[in-house]
């Protein structure tokens, strides 16, 4: 079988940084990009044979591949052309999110200290950094680390179209021999795709190692080191003696209703933006870039058994699904203790909040998908569209929780059922698989 495009141009050993820096590289890179904004080139084409023969097959692939990836890249940064390979991008922090970051980290420090960005490939979270160092008047550059040269020059030109080439300084070297004080604030993104297997939430595998990354953060005077949010650091916190005298806290990022980190905390950041020590909290950022900060009290409990059992749910009640980076946290039982819900099932199920009399919308705005009910009963496909139906009801989202009901095909299935838009929520209570309707907020 012959390679597809795809195949020929997305691939991150076949970049060449010389076919990236001239004026020509960016010319043809703003043609395809204005062609196919969508990301979707043909392999052939007038623009394509045109560009082929003017610049030949190794350089044109290069630029499909970045021209392919424009979509992924705007979501994460917003407009522009930015510059990276495929792992790159799936690695890069979105720009809201290292906004956060950034200014958390820059907070705690003053214009005297060093910014270091260690592992920073195409710059997602180095331009972040070096916006907030250029709006504070920082005494020097963000010092952008990396190993390889092409997410270096990469990251160059997307400083050059950000504005930021004097606030950024890239260094090809090994992220160990870069000296550490306290008078540097650290952010370190090591590469969770470094093993043949690929992704791995494993900190011992990455590159660098748990071991390597961990004693150069607690030199610095704060670090924010960036982990998948699956990966399991309590184990090792535990067994890292260097860590035991740090002030540490972790905090999951979610980004439009998805995880996208997990970030340890060390040194004096932990203070200076509000965070307890040897603690967890959830970090939910918007679309537009706004977030809210769930941070539990000592008083509540995360312990499952502390939160009261829904027996039964009724109309009135509150239906609430917490964020993805409430869960991943591990916060699900706080929040509940916090809003006054019971569980469905366990905590992994839906929460319910039992008192109609109660607005609590604004409580839950930004943290929790909710809804109040107005009717609740049993998962039955035939009664459930005879309901749909009778209302003139449809889904226009469904939420699953404990069971194997697909959301998709169930929207497609009662799309048809009514006008009325309603989100309906299916999940266990004890044995029973329930459903229930909520009006759309």
């Amino acid at each position: 079988m012959s390679p597809t495009l795809r195949d020929r141009c997305v691939c991150d050993h076949r970049y060449d940084p010389n076919n990236m820096i001239s004026e020509q590289a960016h010319q043809a890179l703003a043609a395809l990009c204005e062609q196919h904004p969508d990301g979707n080139i043909p392999a052939s084409g007038a623009l394509i044979r045109q560009l082929k023969q003017q610049f030949g097959g190794d350089a044109i692939h290069q630029w499909i591949a970045v021209a392919m990836l424009q979509p992924k890249a705007r979501r994460k940064f917003g407009e522009g052309i930015w510059w990276a390979t495929e792992r790159s991008l799936q690695q890069a922090t979105p720009s809201q999110v290292a906004k956060i970051k950034s200014n958390w980290l820059l907070d705690s420090a003053g214009p005297e200290c060093r910014i270091v960005d260690a592992c920073c490939g195409m710059g997602g979270d180095t331009l972040e950094l070096a916006r907030a160092a250029r709006d504070r008047r920082w005494k020097s550059p963000v010092l952008a680390v990396d190993q390889d040269e092409t997410l270096l020059h990469m990251l160059e030109q997307n400083a050059a179209q950000s504005g930021l080439s004097d606030w950024v300084r890239p260094l090809q070297q090994d992220v160990q021999s870069v000296p550490l004080d306290d008078r540097c604030v650290l952010h370190i993104d090591p590469d969770r795709r470094a093993t043949p297997g690929g992704r791995t939430v494993h900190p011992e595998a990455y590159s660098p190692r748990w071991d390597e990354f961990v004693p150069i953060a607690v030199q610095a005077r704060s670090a924010a080191i960036k982990f998948a949010p699956a990966a399991r650091l309590q184990p090792l916190i535990d067994e890292t003696e260097s860590l035991q005298q740090c002030p540490m806290h972790r905090s999951w990022f979610s980004w439009r209703g998805d995880v996208r980190e997990q970030t340890l905390w060390i040194g004096s950041v932990v203070q200076t933006a509000g965070l307890a020590d040897s603690s967890v909290s959830a970090v939910v950022v918007s679309g537009d870039g706004h977030f809210r900060h769930f941070v539990p009290s000592e008083s509540e409990s995360v312990a499952e058994n502390a939160v009261p059992s829904i027996a039964s749910i009724g109309e009135g009640d509150w239906m609430v699904d917490p964020d993805a980076a409430i869960r991943a946290a591990g916060l699900t039982t706080a929040f509940a203790h916090r809003i006054g819900a019971g569980l469905l099932h366990r905590a992994s199920g839906f929460l319910c909040v039992q008192d109609a009399a109660r607005d609590i919308a604004g409580h839950l705005a930004g943290f929790a998908i909710h809804g109040r009910v107005i009717w609740a009963g049993t998962a039955d496909d035939r009664k459930l569209r005879k309901l749909l139906r009778q209302n003139d009801w449809f889904p226009q989202a469904i939420k699953v929780r404990g069971t194997d009901h697909n959301p998709s095909s169930l929207q497609k299935r009662y799309r048809e059922c009514g006008q009325t838009p309603i989100t309906l929520w299916i999940g266990r209570q004890g044995k029973r698989v329930f459903a229930a309707a909520t009006e759309v907020l």
